[in-house]
């Protein structure tokens, strides 16, 4: 029940933008953009692993979380987002294997 296996666990084309999820390579600083073809196999090469969005229904935007939920907030209000890594996990986990999801 890891990430790296759930449907919610995604990448879209606001991540090349993002440094986390859209790193540069130490060598070159060069941006290695996840959503070309091979960037994720490059990140998890060079950095040991990925990391996206979660999408889960159950995370929302600086909100009072429900009891089985989670939010994410910053101090501006503006803008904030759940990046996990592969190998975490949650109880809102659904195998991407199940649904037609990317």
């Amino acid at each position: 029940m890891k990430c790296k296996n759930c449907k919610h666990w995604k990448l879209d084309e606001n991540d090349s933008y993002n440094s986390l999820v859209s790193p540069h390579d130490p060598a070159s600083y060069e941006r290695i953009d996840p959503t070309e073809d091979g960037g994720e196999e490059a990140i998890a090469k060079k950095f040991g692993h990925n990391v996206r969005r979660c999408r889960s229904p159950k995370v929302t935007f600086y909100e009072r979380p429900t009891r089985d939920g989670a939010t994410v907030c910053d101090g501006s209000e503006y803008m904030a987002e759940l990046l996990t890594g592969e190998e975490f996990g949650c109880i809102h986990f659904e195998n991407a294997k199940d649904s037609h999801a990317k």
